[in-house]
């Protein structure tokens, strides 16, 4: 599994991103998960759990 952290607008904004990024790759399953997070605590959840 990996994990992929972005910041956007919008889960839809996301979406596109992602779409636009990937759009002369195979397809393959993706999950997502959109929250707001004006903290950025997932963020740095996210740099602690990659520093290990």
């Amino acid at each position: 599994m990996h994990a992929w952290v972005d910041d956007a607008r919008s889960g839809d904004e996301l979406l596109a991103r992602m779409k636009k990024a990937l759009r002369h790759r195979p397809s393959f399953p993706v999950n997502t998960d959109v929250g707001a997070d004006p903290g950025w605590t997932a963020v740095e959840a996210f740099r602690r759990d990659i520093a290990r």
